[in-house]
């Protein structure tokens, strides 16, 4: 399944890059080799060859129809009016009069795309409407790694930004899940706001809710100074902890793998639209209820499959998203667990099978597996980190084995305070012990974090500032890692140190342009 999805992303690269009728000459060329080779299937390697090119052709026309109309929205000038009706999605971060629209026309032509209003109405999440506006152009990058408020938006499919907006007609839904899960979100940010400090509780909103609304600038940059700004993504780890844990303990209870399933599924999913449903979170709720499934079912939870699903119906939804830093690195890091991490823990564990064996050493082959976890993320990730950010941080590797396990531990602390605090807290009309021993805990651990980032800062050669690497360097890079893991793989220990620490020369001595 990876493999079709790889063509995926590279049947959009591709179309992306041709001329319109260069798409509709190929696409003629392959329907008549298709009909006049009607047998094609029966030859096993030519049916492999009909099947890459279906997939390629498929989703270069997916793309390619995403461009098209990206070219024909965005082709609006700034200042000119527009109308639009469409369904709302979202309340914008930071702001409580933008509003995300996933609108079905505009100037009365059927437009299917998403596009962002500023308006002085009161708008709720799964109204109707109907309105107009004025376009605002977006601003762009006039130096190298400024932000590119362009290109940020349009990889999240938000192809307008109008301003001035008139709203005429507002249809509000017949069931308000939305409504009714930005009231519950409401709840647990007061818990995080009245029993924690300000800088924490924007912290936990951010961890547990998704919402970095209020979240002091100075702390999100240490975070990502450090390598550790994944903690306030809503990831993998959130939705493993949450959902899995529900849907286990559903089971449990029930006794049925189908009841679980079907609970657990609609929790995750109301959890996911309650943090905002942004690309990490989508793509880990994807792969959960992936797992979910093959559980269900009796079946071996594939990864890679899981993750090719993950990466297929992302793309279908919004191409433009394959740009984006957020998206790149959710996946860069579940392919580094899933193909890198194996491969170096088996060569790892055979290489030290005699403590395996005795079973010494529980706690350091622990911590050998979290820095080996660590390890394989990073070398996945680091021309991504390079690309966008054109620095890295050394000791990220080395910070992310002790801040990802206590993250667990955060986790349920914040949950059980924001929960006990709403359920039992206000009845009470005090703090009870349980508050107050999470909050305790939750404050700890956000100490610890802040003392261990600055701790790393003072150390020598802390970010390893190189510049944007060109294309051709990330090519290289990742088809001499891709060699690594393949020589692993087969046993060839001698050839992947050869060809190992020829990308680590790669990556020591090339000089980004």
């Amino acid at each position: 399944m990876l493999f079709w999805v790889v063509l995926f992303v590279l049947g959009e690269v591709f179309y992306d890059r041709i001329p319109i009728v260069l798409i509709i000459i190929i696409a003629i060329c392959y329907g008549i080799v298709v009909c006049k080779y009607r047998n094609i299937a029966d030859n096993p390697v030519r049916k492999k060859l009909l099947c890459i090119g279906l997939f390629f052709y498929i989703f270069g026309v997916v793309c390619s129809g995403y461009y098209r109309q990206k070219l024909t929205v965005c082709d609006f000038d700034g200042g000119s009016v527009v109308s639009f009706s469409g369904t709302v999605i979202e309340n914008q971060e930071k702001y409580d009069n933008r509003y995300r629209i996933r609108v079905c026309s505009i100037n009365d032509k059927r437009i299917f795309t998403y596009i962002v209003i500023e308006c002085s109405d009161k708008l709720y999440i799964g109204s109707k409407v109907c309105g107009k506006g004025n376009v605002k152009e977006y601003n762009t990058s006039s130096n190298p790694g400024q932000f590119d408020q362009k290109s940020y938006e349009l990889s999240k499919g938000n192809l307008l930004f109008l301003e001035k907006t008139q709203i005429y007609s507002i249809k509000l839904p017949v069931i308000t899940i939305r409504k009714i899960l930005d009231e519950i979100k409401h709840i647990l940010s007061f818990q995080f706001e009245s029993r924690l400090e300000e800088e924490d509780a924007s912290l936990a909103k951010a961890m547990v809710l998704g919402d970095r609304s209020g979240m002091n600038q100075d702390i999100r940059a240490l975070y990502q100074r450090n390598g550790i700004a994944h903690l306030i993504a809503i990831s993998g780890l959130h939705i493993a902890m949450l959902g899995g844990t529900f849907y286990y303990v559903v089971r449990r209870l029930t006794g049925s793998f189908a009841k679980a399933a079907f609970i657990g599924i609609f929790f995750i999913i109301m959890y996911g639209m309650l943090t905002g449903l942004s690309g990490a979170t989508f793509r880990a709720i994807i792969m959960i209820i992936m797992s979910i499934i093959a559980d269900v079912y009796g079946r071996k939870y594939d990864s890679l499959t899981a993750i090719a699903i993950a990466l297929f119906i992302m793309l279908i939804d919004n191409p433009g998203q394959i740009r984006q830093v957020g998206f790149l690195l959710s996946f860069g890091a579940v392919l580094g667990i899933a193909c890198v991490y194996p491969v170096l823990n088996e060569c790892l564990n055979s290489i030290g099978k005699d403590i395996l064996k005795k079973g010494k050493a529980n706690v350091l082959l622990k911590i050998r597996d979290g820095f080996v976890v660590s390890v394989s993320v990073q070398l996945v990730i680091i021309p991504i980190l390079l690309y966008f950010f054109y620095e890295i941080s050394l000791y990220s590797v080395f910070l992310n084995i002790i801040v990802v396990p206590l993250m667990s531990v955060l986790l349920f602390a914040l949950i059980i305070l924001a929960l006990s605090g709403a359920l039992i807290g206000d009845v009470l009309g005090a703090y009870d012990v349980i508050t107050k021993v999470t909050a305790i805990t939750a404050q700890l651990i956000f100490d610890i974090y802040k003392i261990l980032c600055k701790l790393t800062e003072k150390l020598p050669c802390h970010n390893l500032c190189t510049g944007r690497p060109s294309a051709w360097w990330i090519l290289l890079y990742y088809i001499l890692l891709i060699f690594v893991v393949v020589l692993l793989f087969y046993g060839k220990r001698k050839n992947a140190v050869v060809v190992f620490a020829l990308l680590m020369l790669i990556m020591a001595s090339f000089k980004f342009p």
